[in-house]
């Protein structure tokens, strides 16, 4: 999501760190939001509500968006190997 922006990382955190102050939120400093960001983007951290709640925003996003979750189907197609 921060590349399809053509977003760097830096650009990602400042945008973090100026929704968090126009929302009185609590976030980290600037080095671990960096540290935040790289294990965010390499699956090596979960991202918290806390962060989700500014990213969402932040980059025009839904949860299963950023979660990369997909919703389920109401009514799911058969594939193919059921229907031949």
């Amino acid at each position: 999501m921060r590349n399809a922006r053509e977003w760097s990382q830096a650009r990602l955190i400042h945008e973090i760190e100026k929704y968090a102050r126009q929302h009185t939120l609590d976030v980290g400093s600037t080095a671990s939001l960096r540290v935040y960001v790289s294990e965010w983007e390499n699956a090596k951290r979960s991202i918290s509500e806390r962060y989700a709640q500014i990213l969402r925003p932040v980059l025009g996003v839904t949860d299963e968006e950023l979660f990369g979750r997909h919703a389920p189907a109401a009514h799911p197609q058969p594939s193919a190997a059921t229907t031949s």
